[in-house]
Protein backbone atom coordinates (compact mmCIF):
# COMPACT_ATOMS: atom_id res chain seq x y z
CA UNK A 1 0.00 0.00 0.00
CA UNK A 2 3.12 2.51 0.76
CA UNK A 3 4.60 1.71 -2.38
CA UNK A 4 0.94 2.62 -4.33
CA UNK A 5 0.96 5.67 -2.27
CA UNK A 6 4.70 6.95 -3.17
CA UNK A 7 4.35 6.00 -6.91
CA UNK A 8 0.89 7.81 -6.96
CA UNK A 9 2.99 10.89 -5.48
CA UNK A 10 5.43 10.62 -8.65
CA UNK A 11 3.02 10.32 -11.09
CA UNK A 12 1.33 13.68 -9.85
CA UNK A 13 4.95 15.65 -10.01
CA UNK A 14 5.04 18.30 -12.90
CA UNK A 15 6.82 17.33 -16.26
CA UNK A 16 10.71 18.64 -15.91
CA UNK A 17 9.27 19.31 -20.17
CA UNK A 18 6.61 19.19 -22.24
CA UNK A 19 6.20 19.42 -26.15
CA UNK A 20 2.88 20.04 -26.91
CA UNK A 21 1.15 19.45 -30.05
CA UNK A 22 4.06 20.34 -32.08
CA UNK A 23 4.09 20.54 -35.74
CA UNK A 24 6.62 21.03 -37.68
CA UNK A 25 8.21 21.68 -41.44
CA UNK A 26 10.78 22.40 -43.82
CA UNK A 27 9.83 24.63 -46.46
CA UNK A 28 7.00 22.77 -47.98
CA UNK A 29 7.71 19.47 -46.38
CA UNK A 30 5.98 18.41 -43.31
CA UNK A 31 7.84 16.63 -41.09
CA UNK A 32 5.64 16.56 -37.67
CA UNK A 33 2.23 16.67 -36.69
CA UNK A 34 0.43 17.44 -33.70
CA UNK A 35 3.19 15.25 -31.26
CA UNK A 36 2.89 15.68 -27.53
CA UNK A 37 5.34 14.10 -25.39
CA UNK A 38 6.51 15.28 -21.77
CA UNK A 39 9.56 14.17 -19.61
CA UNK A 40 8.37 13.46 -16.09
CA UNK A 41 9.46 14.80 -12.72
CA UNK A 42 11.74 12.97 -10.85
CA UNK A 43 11.05 13.01 -6.75
CA UNK A 44 14.82 12.14 -5.62
CA UNK A 45 18.04 13.43 -6.81
CA UNK A 46 18.05 11.31 -10.12
CA UNK A 47 17.25 12.76 -12.92
CA UNK A 48 14.35 10.89 -15.44
CA UNK A 49 14.61 9.87 -18.66
CA UNK A 50 12.80 8.91 -22.06
CA UNK A 51 13.56 7.32 -24.61
CA UNK A 52 12.41 8.12 -28.68
CA UNK A 53 12.30 5.94 -31.24
CA UNK A 54 10.95 4.79 -34.34
CA UNK A 55 12.41 4.15 -38.03
CA UNK A 56 14.14 7.15 -40.26
CA UNK A 57 12.65 9.41 -41.42
CA UNK A 58 9.84 9.38 -38.22
CA UNK A 59 10.27 12.98 -37.34
CA UNK A 60 13.03 12.28 -33.90
CA UNK A 61 15.70 14.09 -34.43
CA UNK A 62 12.85 17.11 -35.70
CA UNK A 63 11.34 16.98 -32.42
CA UNK A 64 14.48 17.15 -30.70
CA UNK A 65 15.87 20.66 -32.66
CA UNK A 66 12.36 22.04 -32.01
CA UNK A 67 12.84 21.34 -28.23
CA UNK A 68 16.23 22.94 -28.16
CA UNK A 69 15.14 26.13 -30.30
CA UNK A 70 17.20 25.11 -33.54
CA UNK A 71 13.85 25.20 -35.51
CA UNK A 72 10.15 27.06 -34.95
CA UNK A 73 7.34 24.81 -34.85
CA UNK A 74 4.39 25.90 -37.10
CA UNK A 75 2.33 25.10 -34.69
CA UNK A 76 2.17 23.69 -30.85
CA UNK A 77 4.59 24.54 -27.31
CA UNK A 78 7.30 23.54 -25.45
CA UNK A 79 7.41 24.43 -21.64
CA UNK A 80 10.63 23.65 -19.53
CA UNK A 81 9.91 23.33 -15.66
CA UNK A 82 6.49 24.50 -16.40
CA UNK A 83 7.72 27.62 -17.87
CA UNK A 84 6.71 28.69 -21.36
CA UNK A 85 9.74 28.37 -23.85
CA UNK A 86 8.22 28.42 -27.04
CA UNK A 87 9.58 31.88 -28.44
CA UNK A 88 12.74 31.59 -26.72
CA UNK A 89 16.05 31.66 -28.87
CA UNK A 90 18.26 28.13 -28.70
CA UNK A 91 21.16 30.04 -26.93
CA UNK A 92 18.46 31.25 -24.55
CA UNK A 93 17.46 27.65 -23.75
CA UNK A 94 20.79 26.66 -23.10
CA UNK A 95 21.28 29.15 -20.65
CA UNK A 96 18.54 27.76 -19.10
CA UNK A 97 20.28 24.14 -18.70
CA UNK A 98 18.49 23.10 -21.56
CA UNK A 99 21.23 21.29 -23.54
CA UNK A 100 21.34 19.83 -26.96
CA UNK A 101 23.65 17.35 -28.28
CA UNK A 102 22.93 16.77 -32.13
CA UNK A 103 24.05 13.88 -34.27
CA UNK A 104 25.93 15.89 -36.32
CA UNK A 105 28.18 18.83 -35.22
CA UNK A 106 28.38 17.60 -32.06
CA UNK A 107 31.95 19.11 -31.63
CA UNK A 108 34.28 21.48 -33.36
CA UNK A 109 36.16 19.06 -35.44
CA UNK A 110 39.35 21.54 -36.27
CA UNK A 111 39.08 23.06 -32.76
CA UNK A 112 41.46 20.91 -30.45
CA UNK A 113 40.23 18.93 -27.50
CA UNK A 114 40.47 21.95 -25.14
CA UNK A 115 38.96 24.73 -26.74
CA UNK A 116 35.87 22.20 -27.13
CA UNK A 117 35.52 22.15 -23.71
CA UNK A 118 36.08 25.68 -23.14
CA UNK A 119 33.82 26.65 -25.55
CA UNK A 120 30.72 24.52 -24.28
CA UNK A 121 31.20 25.59 -20.73
CA UNK A 122 32.10 29.20 -21.47
CA UNK A 123 29.02 29.36 -23.43
CA UNK A 124 27.26 28.73 -20.19
CA UNK A 125 28.90 29.22 -17.09
CA UNK A 126 29.58 32.76 -15.64
CA UNK A 127 33.36 33.15 -16.31
CA UNK A 128 34.83 32.79 -12.41
CA UNK A 129 32.77 29.32 -12.37
CA UNK A 130 33.90 28.35 -16.06
CA UNK A 131 37.37 28.48 -15.09
CA UNK A 132 37.43 26.10 -12.14
CA UNK A 133 35.21 23.63 -14.05
CA UNK A 134 36.79 23.28 -16.90
CA UNK A 135 39.41 21.51 -14.67
CA UNK A 136 36.77 19.52 -13.45
CA UNK A 137 35.73 18.00 -16.23
CA UNK A 138 39.69 16.63 -17.13
CA UNK A 139 39.88 15.62 -13.47
CA UNK A 140 36.70 13.15 -14.35
CA UNK A 141 38.16 12.04 -17.46
CA UNK A 142 41.41 11.89 -17.71
CA UNK A 143 41.27 10.27 -21.31
CA UNK A 144 40.41 13.86 -22.45
CA UNK A 145 43.30 15.46 -19.95
CA UNK A 146 45.91 13.60 -21.94
CA UNK A 147 44.53 14.94 -25.22
CA UNK A 148 44.06 18.25 -24.53
CA UNK A 149 46.24 19.68 -27.57
CA UNK A 150 44.96 17.02 -30.12
CA UNK A 151 42.58 18.53 -33.06
CA UNK A 152 38.90 17.04 -32.08
CA UNK A 153 38.62 15.69 -35.54
CA UNK A 154 41.60 13.01 -35.45
CA UNK A 155 39.75 11.29 -32.05
CA UNK A 156 38.02 8.09 -32.33
CA UNK A 157 33.88 8.55 -32.71
CA UNK A 158 33.78 7.46 -29.15
CA UNK A 159 36.15 10.07 -27.59
CA UNK A 160 34.43 12.84 -29.96
CA UNK A 161 31.16 11.58 -28.00
CA UNK A 162 32.81 11.77 -24.63
CA UNK A 163 34.18 15.23 -25.64
CA UNK A 164 30.43 16.53 -26.51
CA UNK A 165 29.50 14.58 -23.33
CA UNK A 166 31.92 15.17 -20.63
CA UNK A 167 31.38 19.13 -20.26
CA UNK A 168 27.33 18.32 -19.23
CA UNK A 169 28.76 16.98 -15.63
CA UNK A 170 30.35 20.51 -14.87
CA UNK A 171 27.31 22.53 -16.54
CA UNK A 172 24.82 19.91 -14.80
CA UNK A 173 21.95 20.36 -17.05
CA UNK A 174 17.97 20.47 -16.12
CA UNK A 175 17.58 18.64 -19.56
CA UNK A 176 19.96 17.25 -21.90
CA UNK A 177 18.56 15.87 -25.48
CA UNK A 178 21.07 13.38 -26.87
CA UNK A 179 20.47 12.53 -30.62
CA UNK A 180 21.55 9.48 -32.41
CA UNK A 181 24.03 8.23 -29.33
CA UNK A 182 25.17 5.02 -30.99
CA UNK A 183 25.72 6.70 -34.44
CA UNK A 184 29.46 5.21 -35.56
CA UNK A 185 30.19 3.49 -32.68
CA UNK A 186 31.36 -0.47 -31.71
CA UNK A 187 28.81 -1.69 -28.96
CA UNK A 188 31.57 -1.65 -26.39
CA UNK A 189 31.94 1.87 -27.08
CA UNK A 190 28.04 2.22 -27.09
CA UNK A 191 27.78 0.79 -23.54
CA UNK A 192 30.45 3.12 -22.24
CA UNK A 193 28.67 6.01 -23.40
CA UNK A 194 25.60 4.62 -21.54
CA UNK A 195 27.60 4.45 -18.33
CA UNK A 196 28.56 8.23 -18.94
CA UNK A 197 24.70 8.93 -18.94
CA UNK A 198 23.97 6.93 -16.03
CA UNK A 199 26.56 8.71 -13.74
CA UNK A 200 24.85 12.22 -15.72
CA UNK A 201 21.49 11.05 -14.73
CA UNK A 202 22.47 10.16 -11.58
CA UNK A 203 23.29 13.36 -10.42
CA UNK A 204 20.24 14.84 -11.25
CA UNK A 205 19.82 15.60 -15.00
CA UNK A 206 16.76 14.50 -17.04
CA UNK A 207 17.43 13.56 -20.49
CA UNK A 208 15.65 12.30 -23.75
CA UNK A 209 17.35 9.97 -26.02
CA UNK A 210 17.60 8.86 -30.02
CA UNK A 211 19.18 6.07 -30.48
CA UNK A 212 19.30 3.34 -33.64
CA UNK A 213 19.39 1.01 -31.10
CA UNK A 214 15.83 1.23 -29.74
CA UNK A 215 16.30 -1.69 -27.34
CA UNK A 216 18.94 -0.22 -26.03
CA UNK A 217 17.59 3.31 -25.68
CA UNK A 218 14.49 2.25 -24.17
CA UNK A 219 15.94 -0.27 -21.34
CA UNK A 220 17.77 2.33 -20.12
CA UNK A 221 15.25 4.91 -20.10
CA UNK A 222 12.82 2.57 -18.72
CA UNK A 223 10.13 4.28 -21.25
CA UNK A 224 9.40 5.00 -24.92
CA UNK A 225 7.61 6.87 -27.13
CA UNK A 226 7.54 6.05 -30.77
CA UNK A 227 7.17 7.92 -33.59
CA UNK A 228 5.94 7.61 -37.25
CA UNK A 229 5.74 9.57 -39.96
CA UNK A 230 5.56 12.32 -37.60
CA UNK A 231 2.84 11.25 -35.53
CA UNK A 232 2.73 8.98 -32.35
CA UNK A 233 2.86 5.55 -32.86
CA UNK A 234 2.72 4.18 -29.42
CA UNK A 235 3.88 5.31 -25.65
Amino acid sequence: MTETRSADKTRQLPPILEAKDISASYGAYKALFGVTISLPGSPGTEGSSLALVGPNGAGKTTLLRVISGLLRPTAGSVKLKSKEITSTSAWQRARMLLVHVPEEKAIFSSLSVSENIELRVKEILPHGRAIQAIDEVYDRFPKLSERRKQVAGTLSGGEQRLLALAPLFVIKPEVVLVDELSLGLSPGVLADMYEVLKRLRSQGTSMIIVDQSEERATSFAGSAVSLEKGRIASA
